[in-house]
């Protein structure tokens, strides 16, 4: 966009915009669509729209410390409304206003998520707000932070599409080349300078250990520090000898809490009087000022996302100092050391590509629209900003780290760069201090009972999965641990954080110890309960334990507290997985269900190690027998002997793994390429255990894991978990699955009643287990390239099928269609557990085939073992050949289920 500016000048007695008649009249212009860029922060842009007497202005701003900044001024008009999630002013006094008629001159400031609101909630306000000017205050912020807040990006659509009133953007930071603006719309550029701006020293340096040196140099002279980052672990930090405070938002004030360091409000000044440097997240980089001489630390580190920052960030961060900046530091760390810095060729090709994406999406009907929430709003609307980020991304990357360049965009808002170096005295770095585990849970018992649930329920919301999320499992189990000996009083346990030693393992072991000591037994898996250990607890504590007894009982705050030790137990599990070592030479004798673990991960990974297949991948006639002996050898030598069922699925996995190997031989000519030639091991135990875990974090909060459905069938945690490692799922869940699904389907389709002994009679006659018979005969209803004369002979001698019933059955697996069988089973199977599901009204998970229901749940209703008319099975999730103990009602009926042959066939 080539963009022409009308520049007015202030005069050296002109701070303010205010204090120029041209300015403050084309600031508040309403007559037209305007882009207002001032020179530098601090103009006072936004005061002057909420001063303005002559018509009501709807002022948004991009974060809620701006608006709470503006709310504790004086104006002159009485009608003002500040507006964001906790406010004293709410949407109802703005209509109750309106309905009054008390002036016409209204002003409302706030955020985007609430506009956004009101549209999805209150139509006949929305209508009033959008005959309203309004003033988008930080323009910037609307498209550098579009990915994840996405309220910005549907805002900005609105005022471009729905507005019917003029806007006025305002930044003194704007995007690259404008890119984000529309095209059709005509936008006035109004540039506003300060007639004389002084030139800014921001000295620099790529190493973080900088950082640390000139924030002590500079509390050695006497002078305040303020520290701009996103990273946690510098907020977290305990600086040996210093006064620290932090000025941070919600997510991040909850990581620091366990560190005994309290959140300020941007508004107290205190923070500022009573520390000698101050940490601020990037909540507070735009629109919050700091009205203290001090020194100035902005550190971008480019390795992660989070903590990244922009040419935007370092101005804005810069301009928060109202008063005298001494010194100013910027720490600049590419994403690694041989990174790819990108080229202005790069920007070009990636604006481009912005370019013609929109123009594809605009031309996209409403149904796609519809589909597609990321690249258009709710409201169908192509969200330009977030289509934006990559290209932003790049230009970021190319302004911060072409050195020329990052030298050239610095100047353009008044800065010049210098080498960092210490000026003044030599000093060393920052000495920092650590908090023992038992220190950290202590500042969490100093905490408010109400405001620490509440943290933990945040934490529980947002526990990060896949790199989506703020808080980890850790924090959660340190917050939940906290609130129960608080609200329970274990003064036992809170005596041993005042040891030094305490260590997390050994203090949560005694935590777990106490719960399954004197809680109800009957809904956790066994395995956990080791009697040495528990031996030890009732000695050391005898009289507690009796104590304990009588206590744990009742809800605290709508908490139920047997729910809440469940909770715990869950996230106890995930810390002993998490920190779990690999043991050498694992022995059944004395084994803990630790030990058991690994054991059961090295089953998992040996059959599928690919050291064992490359000896002898050209020895084709013995090749499969002579791997599949090494892995039997290696898994001797760790002392487990496969059972006969065992054998039988290392021997499938090695042919299995064979045929994919010869697949990619087939593909590759080069003999020394063959040499080379590798296969991952899906098995790993990184892969496995992390499998574990997430299986288990799936069923403390399943709504943080995006759950796929594919073909009909639902792919969570649970289907991922390999069967061996269920039964270290530390509770119990009940299964519920349909017997023999396969086969029930398929004889409701030919009209017969073979399913009971279907796999017992494949046995048999194939002189096999019932295992090994599932599996053959699954693999002939899927195998659509099987000779038909061969999938009749086997459904009519082994399956005893009749006749008939065979011939029919092998037409309609046999040379047809690849999966066409199948889909037909898994689309009747997803509608058979959906109404199964539907029909319990309790949690539950979907299971390929089965539901998965928890104990202390099933045990509340009665679980019917026949529905609509098919069998199901009642067993154990965590112990898959264990029948199920508790209450059943037998048949059950939602309505007429549609599996009959007919639909089958057609």
């Amino acid at each position: 966009m080539n963009v022409k500016e009308k520049e007015i000048l202030l005069k050296k007695d002109q701070s303010y915009i205010s204090d120029s008649d041209e300015a403050l009249r084309e600031l508040v212009d309403i007559n037209k669509n305007k882009y207002v860029r001032k020179d530098v922060t601090g103009m006072g842009g936004t005061t002057a729209v909420l001063n303005d007497t002559h018509q009501s202005w709807l002022v948004v701003s991009p974060n809620v410390g701006m608006i709470k900044s503006k709310a504790n001024r004086f104006y002159q008009n009485q009608e003002m409304f500040f507006i964001y999630g906790k406010s004293e002013d709410k949407w109802r006094d703005v209509i109750i206003c309106i309905e009054n008629h008390q002036t016409g001159i209204i002003k409302v400031n706030t955020t985007p998520d609430q506009v956004v609101n009101v549209k999805n909630r209150h139509p006949k306000l929305y209508e009033w707000l959008r005959v309203q000017p309004v003033f988008v205050d930080e323009a910037h912020a609307y498209s550098a932070d579009a990915d994840y807040r996405k309220s910005f990006g549907i805002f900005m659509e609105l005022i471009y599409k729905e507005w019917r009133a003029k806007f006025t953007l305002s930044t003194a930071t704007p995007i690259f080349r404008h890119l984000t603006l529309p095209e059709d719309i005509v936008i006035e550029f109004i540039g506003i300078k300060r007639e004389y701006q002084p030139k800014r020293i921001l000295q620099y340096s790529q190493d973080l250990n900088d950082a640390f040196k000139f924030i002590n140099e500079k509390v050695l002279e006497g002078i305040l520090v303020c520290v701009f980052t996103n990273n946690p672990k510098i907020h977290m930090k305990q600086y040996k000898g210093l006064l620290t405070g932090n000025v941070v938002g919600e997510s991040l004030r909850i990581k620091l809490q366990p560190m005994g360091k309290a959140k300020y409000d941007i508004l107290d000044d205190s923070v500022f009087e009573e520390n000698q440097v101050v940490f601020l997240s990037s909540a507070n980089y735009a629109g919050t000022d700091i009205e203290h001489d001090c020194c100035i630390v902005i550190i971008n580190e480019g390795r992660h996302k989070a903590t990244t920052v922009n040419i935007n960030n370092i101005v804005q961060a810069y301009g928060r100092c109202r008063e005298v900046v001494h010194d100013a530091l910027l720490i600049n760390i590419p994403p690694s050391k041989d990174y790819v810095v990108p080229t202005i060729d790069n920007v070009e090709a990636g604006i481009n590509l912005y370019t013609s994406s929109l123009v594809f999406y605009e031309n996209q009907p409403q149904s796609y629209r519809s589909a597609d929430r990321k690249n258009f709003t709710p409201h169908g609307y192509v969200n330009r900003n977030y289509i934006a980020q990559p290209v932003l991304e790049t230009v970021n990357k190319y302004q911060l780290y072409n050195p020329g360049v990052l030298v050239e965009t610095l100047a353009e808002y008044h800065f010049t760069l210098q080498d960092y170096q210490q000026l003044h005295v030599e000093v060393d770095s920052l000495e920092f201090e650590s908090l023992t585990f038992g220190q950290r849970i202590e500042n969490l018992l100093k905490v408010d009972s109400h405001l620490l649930w509440n943290d933990y329920l945040t934490i529980k919301k947002c526990v990060r999965i896949a790199q989506v999320g703020s808080f980890n499992y850790e924090l959660a189990l340190q917050y939940l641990s906290t609130f129960i000996m608080k609200e329970w009083n274990l003064k036992p346990l809170i005596e041993d954080l005042g040891d030094i030693s305490v260590k997390p393992h050994r203090f949560y072991d005694d935590m777990e110890s106490l719960f399954r000591l004197y809680t109800n037994l009957d809904v956790y898996c066994t395995q956990s309960l080791d009697k040495a250990r528990l031996e030890r607890a009732e000695k050391k504590w005898p009289s507690f334990y009796r104590y304990v007894a009588r206590d744990l009982s009742g809800d605290f705050d709508g908490a139920d507290r047997e729910n809440l030790v469940r909770e715990w137990l869950l996230l106890y599990k995930i810390h002993r997985l998490k920190n779990l070592k690999r043991k050498e030479n694992i022995t059944t004798d004395n084994m803990n269900e630790m030990d058991s673990v690994n054991r059961q991960l090295s089953l998992l990974e040996v059959p599928t190690d690919f050291r064992h297949f490359k000896p002898h991948i050209e020895n084709k006639p013995h090749r499969v027998r002579d791997t599949s002996g090494s892995i039997i050898q290696t898994l001797k030598d760790l002392d487990y002997v496969p059972t006969e069922d065992e054998l039988f699925d290392i021997g499938e996995d090695v042919k299995e793994i064979y045929k994919e190997i010869d697949e990619a031989f087939e593909k590759i000519e080069d003999d020394e390429a063959k040499k080379k030639f590798t296969r991952p091991n899906p098995n790993s135990r990184s892969i496995n255990k992390k499998k574990l875990i997430n299986a288990i974090g799936f069923l403390y909060y399943q709504h943080n894991y995006n759950v796929k459905e594919t073909n009909n069938r639902e792919y969570n945690p649970l289907t991922a978990l390999p069967r061996k490692l269920r039964p270290f799922i530390p509770l119990i869940y009940v299964e519920c699955d349909i017997v023999a699904a396969n086969a029930q389907f398929t004889d409701r389709f030919l009209g017969c009643s073979n399913y009971k002994t279907l796999y017992e009679r494949i046995a048999q006659a194939e002189g096999c287990t019932r295992h090994q018979a599932k599996h053959k005969y699954n693999k002939f209803l899927n195998n659509h390239l099987s000779r038909r004369n061969t999938s009749l002979e086997f459904y009519r001698d082994v399956c005893t099928y009749t006749p008939k019933d065979a011939k029919k059955l092998s037409l309609h697996t046999s040379k047809v269609q690849e999966g066409s069988y199948y889909n037909k089973m898994v689309r009747y199977e997803q509608e058979l557990i959906d109404d199964y599901q539907d029909y319990l009204e309790c949690s539950s998970y979907r299971f390929h085939d089965a539901v998965v229901v928890p104990l202390w749940e099933a045990e509340e209703i009665a679980l019917p073992t026949n529905f609509n008319g098919y069998e199901f099975r009642l067993g154990y999730y965590t112990a898959k050949d264990t029948l199920y103990k508790g209450k059943s009602n037998g048949a059950a009926v939602v309505h007429h289920c549609p599996l009959n042959h007919k639909e089958l066939v057609h």
